[in-house]
């Protein structure tokens, strides 16, 4: 046991390190998520590290939906625009990455050895959980949203149990500078209040030390997501696309049911991988209401009350969405602003704390060191499996069919370029069957954009350019006119397509009714389209020349706009 406590950290740390390792030996040809990172997070970074505005909030950004205010953008307080600021882009994501993960594992272990798992019996197990938790596929364009969440437990019960050094404190005032108030940073406080009052009603007395952590905690975020929260709650400037998302929802008993799936399975972008642990933890609780005074063995009262706060956390993020609450978002805004089920984000850490106390338990049993190594060696595999392939969350290509270097082709739109020969600031373009986070990459000022956050009055004007391809396709139209965050051009064949046509797809387009004038009004000279337009006379385009390159995957049609 000394051994493996010895040893084990640092060889913990290895495999942490050696996460990165793909990154490090294929560069650019590796494989990198595109939903929700590529096409989005990423890039807003990549902007904001190019421009010089990343401390000044109430500038507008040029080259994004013909100058989108800054606040729109991520913080630039946030240690993953700094990590953008100082290094090449590619550079600067497998840092992230490894960062990420490393925090993963060392707060897992730290929360656990501390303050859950203090027997020496239990080191194995501590180790266990905590590199399996670091090895989750998460989207580390997001920072410590997930992963850092045991440090930051870690330093709030150190200072509930008035056990806390400076470094606790440190870690508390640093969290906000690495993660989001919107994904995390809000339920987060949430429930260190409900931690709060507990104690309070508990002990008949405030835990001052514990309060001034969350005082910290919010304080903090205050000052880092300035931008946000002086646009959410004062719309300064402008009113934001947000105020479209719907107030409608589903029934009862989908609600319910939606419920039990995220129970179950989780939520894309704070994926788990706790399906097998959900089965043995919920059949060691089956097996402690069994045995008579099951519920006084050590652990077992926690394992109960952290499954019962995993399955209200599932429900409350879907009945979010119960048409039941309709009047109240049509009421207050905020509610349908603020993406409440996002609370979701704390459900990876959730799981292992019921991973490490559920195998703790098992520990107990006759053979029970047998199966707890052979537990863990299978969730280790799982989540190994999975951190290597990220694809597995990819919804519109596989990880496994574009590197970086493909998506952003920079050879390939470096010459459409230079045939444009025009600097890039005078003229617009926008882009059909490839996400427009490429031209944005490539230096290119776009009408269309992934933005989680602009000005609704945008919205309304791009909606001009695509409105008679919307009315072809009900979901599109929904999809754009109650959420609207892809402001794209979206054409109504193309909807089984994606936004990732690649040339051996090769798919044209022969009914395209585009608004060109309203393209036109708008700054719009250019259309990157990954299709043919055969009917481009008609929607007064003219193509000027069609671009591929033999290792790339995109064959870009230039149009210019009559």
């Amino acid at each position: 046991m000394n051994k493996i406590k010895k040893y084990g950290f640092a060889v913990g740390i290895l495999v942490v390190l050696l996460h990165a390792l793909p990154y490090i030996i294929l560069g650019q040809d590796s494989h990198i998520s595109i939903h929700d990172n590529l096409d989005s997070a990423f890039i807003y970074y990549v902007i904001l590290a190019r421009g010089a505005q990343v401390l000044n909030y109430h500038s507008v950004i040029e080259q994004v939906m013909n100058g989108i205010p800054r606040m729109c953008f991520p913080s630039g307080l946030s240690v993953v625009t700094w990590l953008f600021l100082f290094f090449k882009p590619f550079v600067a994501y497998v840092i992230n990455e490894l960062l990420v993960h490393l925090f993963a594992f060392v707060g897992m272990y730290l929360v656990l050895r501390k303050h859950f798992l203090r027997d020496e019996s239990n080191i194995p197990i501590v180790l266990g959980v905590s590199l399996c938790f670091a090895l989750l596929p998460v989207y580390s364009i997001f920072g410590l949203a997930i992963t850092g969440q045991p440090l930051l437990l870690y330093a709030f019960l150190n200072l509930r149990n008035k056990e806390y050094g400076i470094i606790d404190f440190l870690i508390i005032l640093i969290f906000p500078f690495y993660s989001q108030l919107v994904l995390s940073g809000a339920f987060i406080l949430f429930f260190l209040c409900i931690i709060l009052l507990y104690d309070w009603f508990k002990n008949k007395r405030i835990n001052k030390i514990f309060m001034s952590g969350i005082v910290i905690l919010s304080a903090t975020y205050m000052v880092v997501e300035y931008g946000l929260i002086t646009n959410m709650f004062f719309n300064e400037g402008f009113i934001p696309n947000r105020i479209l998302v719907s107030a409608e929802g589903y029934g009862f008993r989908q609600a319910v049911w939606n419920g039990f799936v995220k129970f179950y399975y989780g939520v894309s972008g704070s994926m788990s991988l706790h399906i097998f642990i959900l089965a043995i933890s919920l059949l060691t609780m089956v097996a402690l209401l069994l045995k008579k005074d099951g519920l006084r063995e050590k652990n077992a009262k926690l394992l109960f009350g952290l499954l019962v706060t995993a399955f209200l956390i599932s429900m409350f993020s879907s009945f979010f969405y119960w048409d039941g609450l309709r009047l109240l978002k049509e009421k207050f805004a905020l509610l349908r602003e603020f993406r409440f089920d996002r609370v979701n984000w704390l459900h990876p850490v959730l799981w292992y704390l019921i991973f490490a106390i559920t195998l703790s338990i098992i520990m107990r049993i006759r053979y029970g060191k047998y199966i707890v190594f052979f537990l863990l060696a299978i969730q280790l595999s799982y989540a190994a499996v999975q951190s290597v392939n990220k694809g597995y969350y990819e919804k519109y290509v596989s990880a496994n069919q574009i590197t970086y270097r493909e998506f952003f082709s920079e050879d390939l739109f470096g010459e459409i370029g230079r045939f444009i020969n025009s600097p890039q600031k005078d003229y617009r373009v926008v882009s059909i069957g490839i996400h427009p986070s490429i031209a944005q990459y490539n230096g290119f000022y776009t009408l269309d954009s992934y933005q989680n956050n602009y000005p609704l009055e945008y919205h309304h004007k791009f909606r001009r350019i695509i409105e008679k391809e919307l009315n072809k396709n009900p979901r599109r139209l929904r999809y754009f006119d109650h959420w609207g965050s892809r402001c794209y051009v979206f054409v109504a064949e193309l909807e089984n397509a994606g936004f990732l046509i690649t040339k051996d797809k090769k798919i044209q387009v022969d009914n395209l009714e585009l608004n060109t004038n309203a393209l036109k009004e708008m700054g719009g000279k250019y259309i990157f389209s990954a299709v043919e337009v055969r009917n481009a006379g008609y929607n007064n385009l003219k193509l000027l020349k069609v671009f591929e390159k033999d290792k790339l995957p995109w064959r870009i049609y230039l149009y210019e706009v009559n």
